[in-house]
């Protein structure tokens, strides 16, 4: 008995000791548990899983890196082709439209990605692509730079790369603004077959914004319009049509806040066709309102 006596204490303190550590080291070893009702073994709770990826975001950018547009989706390249693909982008030529119209300062620089063993032509291809996507929605192609950048990549399992294309805000070049000034100077617009009545198009109100800048920096010239025609009906006739097609677009520039003194309007009828008057197409092509600034 007396043996138990001593014993006992020793016995308390193996048993303490194996309580603290059992509390201590039992998280370590299975996470975090939870002793369920029934007695049975304690659950494991996983941890959560990781939130999925962002939805991809494709970024217009100024000379300074700052993000001017933000659309969902992107401008896409492949390995097969130098075609850009373009998805999820709701109205990104209208954006770029509009800023070039208030910045007439400014032009878009289109750089294109390449892989060494694709080639630095298959750079312009893509580079080219937009800007005939950009000029298709009448963007003056005069406002629009393309630059190529050989780059180190992956395309994924469908043969797609979403960062091949970045476009970016910069400041008009002498070299852009001498062809920016030489398309205003002489500018050319199409009606159709005997139309007299007049609807401004995308291009003629872009090209409104640039006339105002270029009136400003250069005071004192004039504007002439000239009407032409192709060669059906009698000569007489495609004067006076002329001269109609001619009078509506001066005054729709006019009523854009061109001042009406800087203008001549005059038709030239049938009398000077740039193509011939056999097929449709020569005809359309002769049909024709010249804008001339001296």
């Amino acid at each position: 008995m007396r043996n138990f006596i001593r014993s006992l204490p020793w016995f308390l303190l193996l048993a303490i000791i194996s309580l603290v550590l059992n509390y201590l080291l039992t998280p370590q070893i299975c996470g975090v548990c939870t002793v369920s009702a029934d007695g049975k073994a304690p659950a494991v709770h996983e941890k959560p899983l990781p939130e999925p990826p962002a939805e991809r975001s494709f970024f217009i950018l100024d000379s300074s890196g700052k993000n001017v547009f933000e659309f969902p989706g992107g401008l896409i390249i492949n390995s097969t082709n130098g075609k850009v693909a373009v998805r999820k982008m709701p109205g990104w030529q209208d954006s770029i439209y509009r800023y070039l119209n208030e910045n007439q300062g400014k032009e878009l620089l289109i750089i294109a990605k390449y892989l060494y063993t694709e080639g630095r032509d298959r750079g312009t291809e893509r580079a080219l692509h937009v800007k005939n996507l950009l000029s298709a929605a009448q963007i003056n192609p005069s406002r629009m730079a393309i630059q190529t950048r050989e780059s180190t990549y992956l395309y994924d399992d469908r043969g797609e790369f979403y960062n091949g294309i970045i476009l970016m805000f910069k400041d008009l070049s002498v070299e852009h603004q001498k062809e920016v000034e030489k398309s205003i100077e002489n500018k050319t617009l199409y009606a159709e077959y005997a139309a007299t009545n007049f609807k401004p198009d995308r291009t003629l109100q872009a090209y409104v914004f640039e006339l105002k800048a270029y009136l400003e920096a250069h005071p004192g010239k004039k504007i002439t319009v000239t009407g032409h025609t192709d060669d059906r009906g009698s000569a007489a006739a495609n004067h006076r049509l002329g001269m109609k097609r001619a009078r509506a677009v001066a005054d729709y520039l006019i009523s854009q806040g061109i001042d009406k003194e800087l203008f001549i309007i005059r038709s030239k009828g049938e009398s000077e066709p740039i193509e011939t008057n056999d097929t449709d197409a020569g005809r359309a092509k002769n049909r024709r309102i010249e804008i001339e600034i001296k």
